[in-house]
């Protein structure tokens, strides 16, 4: 009986993991991912290129798509050290709004050797129009495949799905990328980060969608562009820091 239990549990974990690690479909294989962009940001630009995409798009005293007054808090976005856990600086944080106090409607970009080799965009509380931003997006990543999914109505203040299926955003995986497994997640106030082995980029993009008495929007959305190799090399050199630094604190004598 006790070996039957186990074979049974084995089964669903066995079940559960092929779920799990089953590779996208959607996979890049023209190269399109590397001139793709988030907010004007690529892969590879350095530092100052980045910070200058994101003000030139966001600049201070602009209107958001809700007609709030954007002005730009920017800070250094900090990642504990996988060894030491101390805070480390990672890259660039912008909030949209400097008097919001949560963990999204952000843009974080991850720095490795001066070069972006992460763009994050959290886009919560934006509403947009359905057709002009969907025609906008199939434009501008051309190349990337579509996600679908439904849009929801209201019911007694509730959303729904109403059965009918619809574009909702795009994606692109470079390498052999895990279905529904994204780099970058929040959790609570913080963020968790997973460098999947055998992804080599991410792209992806996806926006809810809602109809309200026959007229769409989506909103509540968010996009990711990583090159999770250069993610890997960031985490590597932060060990070789950390194990550098102990190394040189073991042998060195006391400052009095």
């Amino acid at each position: 009986m006790r070996l039957a239990r186990i074979a049974a549990t084995a089964a669903i974990i066995a079940a559960l993991n092929t779920a799990h690690a089953g590779v996208s479909k959607a996979v890049d294989t023209a190269g399109a991912i590397q001139n793709f962009d988030v907010l004007g940001v690529k892969l590879g630009m350095t530092e100052a290129q980045a910070v200058a995409a994101i003000r030139q798009r966001f600049p201070d005293g602009s209107k958001d798509s809700r007609g709030r007054t954007i002005k730009l808090k920017i800070s250094d976005y900090a990642w504990p050290n996988s060894i030491t856990r101390a805070p480390m600086r990672a890259g660039i944080r912008f909030d949209m709004f400097a008097e919001q106090k949560s963990n999204y409607d952000f843009v974080k970009i991850l720095i490795h050797d001066g070069k972006v080799w992460a763009i994050w965009r959290d886009d919560t509380t934006s509403t947009y129009s359905y057709e002009k931003t969907i025609g906008d997006m199939s434009s501008k990543y051309a190349g990337a495949a579509p996600i679908n999914d439904y849009f929801d109505i209201l019911i007694n203040g509730q959303r729904k799905s109403d059965g009918t299926k619809t574009l909702t955003g795009f994606e692109l995986y470079q390498g052999a990328c895990s279905d529904n497994t994204l780099p970058f997640g929040r959790v609570n106030q913080g963020d968790s980060m997973r460098l999947e082995n055998g992804c080599n980029k991410v792209f992806r993009l996806n926006y809810g969608v809602i109809s309200t008495a026959g007229v769409k929007s989506m909103g509540n959305g968010s996009a990711q562009l990583v090159d999770l190799d250069a993610g890997r090399a960031f985490f590597a050199s932060m060990a070789s820091a950390a194990a550098n630094s102990a190394a040189k604190g073991a042998t060195s004598g006391a400052k009095l």
